[in-house]
């Protein structure tokens, strides 16, 4: 697998509680630091998903039909 470095700024403080952290379970900064990044791109990325069908579902303009019917339409 292809990695590369990021280097980032971050609070003093919020670093301590991060060294820490990570010294007590005995996992290493980089790979926390990658998987609360992926989690976090994870949960955002849905967020979008249901505002997005919220709006969907909201839109009064919208004709639905179930796929079979579509497919007869389009002759497939």
């Amino acid at each position: 697998m292809d990695k590369v470095t990021v280097t980032m700024k971050m609070k003093k403080n919020l670093h301590k509680e991060l060294k820490e952290f990570c010294e007590e379970k005995g996992l290493m900064i980089g790979a926390y630091m990658e998987r609360a990044v992926a989690e976090k791109l994870e949960k955002d990325e849905l967020a979008d998903d249901m505002a997005d069908y919220g709006e969907f579902k909201n839109d009064k303009n919208k004709i639905v039909v179930d796929f079979d019917t579509a497919k007869k339409k389009l002759g497939l």
